[in-house]
């Protein structure tokens, strides 16, 4: 479900009517889907509600400018396209493995280009915030997230657990993941350490008849608050022995 030009909007996988829509949460209208798939996710931007399925017709993406009458769209690839999200100005979805590449993005929800995700995962959630796409994945033990800036170039991440990864979402200044296994992740660098801290550097060579050298300074290991953190610095080496 979202929320755009003042009403809310959500979508079926199955049914009669597939699309809803209401002013208020409270009353409802059933809507036509443009095709009669296993819609999965809708998002609203650019003027534009989107939605993608993760099963059905060729056409696995439709579009509305008011979340009432619905036109069939082409996606980039027939995959089971399960999350989508919009942020700096387009939109981005994620899928399971297929029979193309796992991301899609589009400007307008018309016309879309796969990209390539960081690792062959079930991709399930896509969310975005503050110039940081994040995606989490049903499979991928130690490592199912992964994060884009621009949603085209994306970076593997690890995870504290392994879990049936559901839904990601952003708000009150962090990403918030839920598991079917029960597990709640968030991007807290408590609780996911996406950084590696640097190596520790070298002891220095020994001497020919003088004390071994003085031993390396470790790395500084890297800390933030949010998913987009660089690997720590490298140690330096130790003096070499006289």
């Amino acid at each position: 479900m979202t929320h755009g030009d003042g009403q809310f909007v959500a979508v079926s996988q199955d049914g009669a009517d597939q699309v809803m829509t209401s002013p208020d949460g409270i009353t409802w209208t059933g809507h036509t889907a443009a095709a009669n798939n296993s819609w999965d996710a809708v998002n609203y931007g650019n003027g534009q509600f989107v939605a993608v399925s993760f099963a059905g017709a060729d056409n696995r993406v439709m579009t509305s400018p008011d979340g009432i009458t619905w036109t069939a769209r082409t996606a980039a690839a027939d995959n089971a396209w399960n999350g989508m999200t919009f942020g700096n100005g387009q939109f981005v979805a994620v899928a399971g493995p297929g029979a193309g590449q796992q991301v899609m993005t589009s400007p307008d929800g018309i016309t879309w280009s796969g990209q390539n995700a960081a690792a062959a995962y079930f991709w399930h959630s896509v969310s975005y915030s503050d110039g940081l796409f994040a995606a989490v994945s049903y499979d991928g033990f130690g490592t199912q997230v992964m994060t884009s800036p621009d949603g085209i170039d994306w970076t593997i991440r690890a995870t504290p657990a392994a879990g049936v990864w559901q839904a990601l979402i952003y708000g009150d200044g962090k990403f918030v993941a839920v598991a079917d296994t029960g597990q709640v992740m968030t991007s807290d660098a408590t609780t996911i350490p996406f950084g590696d801290g640097g190596n520790g550097g070298g002891g220095g060579n020994s001497g020919l008849i003088g004390r071994g050298g003085t031993g390396g300074i470790g790395g500084t290991g890297a800390t933030s608050t949010t998913l987009s953190i660089p690997n720590g610095t490298n140690g330096t080496n130790g003096t070499n022995g006289r």
